[in-house]
C-alpha cells in the first residue's frame, strides 16, 4: 500500500465498493496499514449515497481457507472493520444466487451482514476456531481450489493442443482482442458461458434469455462479468506463453497473464459486478477489468489501494 503514482484524481461516480482477499492480506501485516485501510474505508461509506463496502463471499472462504495462525491476523482485519462500520461491511452472497438474484422477477441481491459471523470469527481470531462455520468453509474451499487447480493445469494442456492444431484460432482470439470493440460484439464472444450461467443459475431457457441479456446486457452484470471474466482467462490458458508478447497479442500482454487463480477472480467480479470500484492489489484483475470497463461491458473499475487512498473523491465533489 505504497504511496500512489502521480495523476489525475481519480473520480468515483457509482456507489458501493468491492475489496478482495489481497487487500486484507496488506492491511494484516501491520496496525499502521490497517488503519489506513480503515480511515479510507470509513470515508468511502461516510453517507448512504455513497454505498457499502462490500466483501466477496470467495473473499471470506480464502480467508478462511488461510493457514492458521495467519488465518487470524487476516479475519482479524474483517472483523475489526466490521466493528467499525457496522452494517455499511456487508459479505454479498455466492455467485450461484448472485446471478439468480438478477434473473429473479423482481431482481434482488443476496448478502450476508457480518454481524452473524461475528461470534464465528472471534473464535477464529482468538483461537484456532475448529469446530465452526468459518473453519469448515477454510476447508472445503481449499479442497475446491485444489480440484479446480487441478483442472486448469488439465484444461491448459488440452487447450494448447487446440491451439496449435487449429490455424484459425489465433485470428479468433486476436478479433475478440482488438477488432471486437462494441459490447454487443464481445458478448458474442462469451455467450455460450453466460447461457450455461442462465441454465444452471437461474434456471431459464438459455436462448430466450441470452436475447434478454443481449437487449439490457446492464441487467445482467454478474452473469456478464464472469462469462466475460472467464472467457478471457481461457484465451490467456490458450496462447503459448511465448506468443502472449508477440504480434498480434503483445498490446495485450498484462492481459494475457495466465493463473490458476482466474475462476476465482471471475468470481469475485461477478459477485461484486453492481459496484462501481473494486480495491484490489492484483494487477492482473485490475487489467481485466479494466479492459472491459472500457469497453464498456463492465461497471466495476479496479484500483489499487494507494491510487483510492490518494485520488479518491467523493460524490459531487469538482476534482480540482
Amino acid at each position: 500500500m505504497k504511496a500512489g503514482p502521480q495523476r489525475q484524481p481519480v473520480v468515483i461516480r457509482n456507489a458501493d465498493v468491492l475489496v478482495e482477499t489481497s487487500v486484507f492480506g496488506v492491511a494484516a501485516t501491520s496496525r499502521a496499514l490497517y488503519e489506513r485501510l480503515a480511515r479510507l474505508a470509513h470515508r468511502l461509506t461516510a453517507r448512504p449515497e455513497y454505498g457499502k463496502l462490500w466483501v466477496p463471499s470467495i473473499t471470506l472462504d480464502e480467508m478462511a481457507a488461510t493457514p492458521v495462525p495467519r488465518r487470524a491476523d487476516v479475519l482479524g482485519v474483517l472483523l475489526n472493520l466490521y466493528r467499525e462500520l457496522g452494517d455499511r461491511i456487508v459479505l454479498t452472497g455466492e455467485l450461484e444466487q448472485i446471478v439468480a438474484g438478477e434473473w429473479a422477477t423482481p431482481p434482488r441481491f443476496a448478502s450476508v451482514p457480518i454481524g452473524q459471523l461475528e461470534e464465528d470469527l472471534v473464535a477464529c481470531v482468538r483461537g484456532s476456531g475448529a469446530g465452526t462455520k468459518i473453519d469448515a468453509m477454510g476447508r472445503e474451499f481449499a479442497a475446491w481450489r485444489r480440484e479446480r487447480r487441478a483442472e486448469h493445469d488439465k484444461f491448459l494442456m488440452e487447450l494448447e493442443k487446440k491451439y496449435a492444431a487449429d490455424p484459425k484460432a489465433r485470428q479468433a482470439i486476436s478479433l475478440a482482442l482488438d477488432k471486437a470493440r462494441q459490447p454487443t460484439e464481445l458478448y458474442e464472444f462469451c455467450d455460450d458461458i453466460a447461457a450455461q450461467l442462465i441454465r444452471e443459475f437461474a434456471g431459464k431457457d438459455p436462448v430466450e434469455g441470452l436475447k434478454l441479456a443481449k437487449a439490457e446486457p446492464e441487467r445482467y452484470l454478474a452473469t456478464w462479468t464472469y462469462s466475460l471474466l472467464l472467457r478471457v482467462a481461457q484465451f490467456a490458458q490458450t496462447i503459448p506463453p511465448r506468443e502472449r508478447s508477440t504480434s498480434p497479442f503483445g498490446a495485450y500482454a498484462k492481459l494475457l497473464k495466465s493463473h490458476e487463480n482466474d475462476i476465482i477472480d471471475a468470481t469475485l467480479a461477478a459477485v461484486g459486478a453492481v459496484c462501481g470500484l473494486l480495491i484490489t492489489q492484483d494487477g492482473g484483475l485490475r487489467e481485466r477489468l479494466n479492459f472491459l470497463h472500457g469497453r464498456h461491458v463492465s461497471r466495476i473499475q479496479a484500483f489499487e489501494f494507494s491510487e483510492v487512498e490518494a485520488y479518491w473523491i467523493e460524490p459531487g465533489v469538482a476534482a480540482g
